[in-house]
């Protein structure tokens, strides 16, 4: 075999080779980047999740104020009959509401509850809105004293920290009413709403 030839089959030895070696360079880029692209997409996932768990609006997580209801809170709840609490909420409803003037920390006179028969169901999020300078209308910026986590079927709050105090009066005030699907926070669904009395004292 002369000079020629044989470079010629060394080379086509070394061609399939170095096609190897470059498919395996290749290869381990892509696994590369696939494992940086994962553990960003994880560091991302969980931050949010971390975000999402602080976050002390609606949909969020649920109020840490929020305490059981007692036995005798829950054998007071009436319901119509025939009531099924897979095809609609259950929501509470006040005609009026005390509460101590001149405090932002409110102690008494408070029950934002979610009925016991909601259980399995649905989370309810309450958020209070007071017509302070009682103009007839609510300004959802500054008569927003309160805004509660998700409350479970079953549970209250009692004690509430408002953004502002009330001056001793009587104010017409609205509490919106948010349902969740048990345990989801995210899903908003239809809202009610229970227009009051609050009796400042």
């Amino acid at each position: 075999m002369n000079e020629e030839n044989r470079n010629t089959v060394e080379e086509s030895v070394k061609a399939p080779e170095e096609k190897k070696d470059n498919r395996k360079k290749g290869l381990i880029i892509v696994i590369i980047i696939l494992a940086v692209v994962l553990a960003g997409a994880i560091v991302f996932v969980i931050t949010g999740l971390n975000k999402n768990q602080s976050k002390p609006v609606a949909g969020v997580g649920y109020d840490p104020n929020a305490s059981m209801q007692t036995e005798e809170e829950i054998e007071a709840e009436t319901y119509e009959d025939g009531y099924n609490p897979a095809m609609s909420v259950a929501l509470p409803g006040w005609l009026d509401i005390e509460i101590a003037a001149n405090q932002t920390e409110i102690k008494k006179g408070i029950n934002f509850f979610n009925p016991k028969i909601n259980e399995g169901y649905y989370d309810l999020m309450f958020t209070l809105q007071v017509d302070v300078n009682k103009d007839g209308k609510f300004d959802e910026e500054t008569e927003t004293l309160f805004e509660s986590g998700l409350v479970p079927a079953g549970y209250t709050i009692r004690e509430i920290v408002m953004s502002q105090a009330l001056e001793k009066g009587e104010y017409d005030a609205v509490v919106f009413i948010q349902p969740y699907p048990a345990g989801e926070t995210e899903t908003a669904l239809n809202n009610g709403k229970a227009a009051i009395k609050l009796y400042a004292e």
